[in-house]
């Protein structure tokens, strides 16, 4: 992180090779066009783009393009990055996770708690229609 880097990529077959680097965050760092001329393309990130990644987890998609393929091939990865000057990775406690997980809401309970509602509806309706048609025999 803040430091220029080259990333070689071998490709094989393919004319372009779409990319793009995102951090932590799920910005957008670079992205780009590389025209295929061997089987290795550099990709270059400046300073100025490390330094944009978050300390942490980072990554890279790939889209290898070729105009005798109908489908591209795709390729994603993550990447840590950390500042040059440290000493080790950032810790993440599993209690500053679980509190996370804990915080945000339970989509399964609500979902279940309507579908129990629209199921007592539709046994209602079709019980109500049973005696009715049970009334006029």
């Amino acid at each position: 992180k803040g430091g220029s880097g080259t990333i070689p990529v071998d490709t094989e077959h393919s004319t372009q090779l779409y990319y793009f680097f995102t951090n932590s965050e799920g910005n957008q760092v670079s992205s780009g066009i590389k025209h295929v001329d061997s089987s290795t393309t550099l990709l270059v990130l400046t300073e100025d783009q490390t330094s944009q990644f978050g300390n942490g987890a980072n990554d890279l998609k790939l889209f290898a393009i070729s105009g005798d393929v109908l489908r591209p091939d795709i390729y994603a990865t993550s990447f840590l990055a950390v500042d040059a000057h440290a000493q080790e990775l950032p810790v993440i406690s599993t209690s500053d996770v679980q509190n996370q997980l804990e915080n945000e809401p339970n989509y399964e309970i609500i979902a279940s708690i309507i579908f129990l509602i629209i199921a007592v509806i539709v046994v209602g309706v079709i019980a109500k229609s049973k005696r009715k048609t049970v009334k006029s025999f």
